[in-house]
């Protein structure tokens, strides 16, 4: 698994913030958001990584979604601060213990943005110029 953003050479740990981001609550008090997950996903055109905030609201609630812009980043800083923010209910989740599926997400967002869903230096070319994508036991990129 991926648990590490780079962008312009700094180091990102997205496990360090998401809890904080979680906790993100509107001038009431009441948490906003019920899960989020940061994930990088590379930007062909910047030839780097792109920060995408996935969240999924608390239901019922109402959220402005500047005013949470302008929260994410107090949490996050000028260096994770994210190029993306998706809405994403419901949130994908794998395996028994329901963990948020960040190639999921990273998926869905190189998707929604035009990104590229592969890592840094994970794209190589396979025999006859097909891409493939290391960790996808062959298959070509996008199956």
């Amino acid at each position: 698994a991926k648990d590490m953003i780079i962008r312009s050479s700094v180091n990102s740990y997205p496990a360090t913030l998401e809890a904080d981001l979680r906790a993100l609550a509107d001038h009431h008090g009441p948490r906003l958001l019920r899960e989020v997950a940061l994930v990088g996903v590379w930007d062909e055109a910047k030839q780097d990584e792109a920060v995408v905030l996935c969240w999924q609201q608390i239901a019922g609630k109402e959220i402005d979604e500047g005013a949470l812009s302008h929260q994410v980043h107090r949490v996050t800083g000028e260096d994770a601060k994210p190029d993306f923010m998706m809405k994403v209910d419901p949130m994908p989740v794998t395996g028994r213990l329901n963990k948020v599926d960040k190639a999921k997400l990273r998926t869905l967002a190189a998707e929604r943005f035009g990104l590229s869903a592969a890592p840094r230096g994970q794209r190589q070319e396979g025999l006859h110029g097909v891409s493939f994508q290391r960790g996808n036991a062959g298959f070509p990129a996008g199956t």
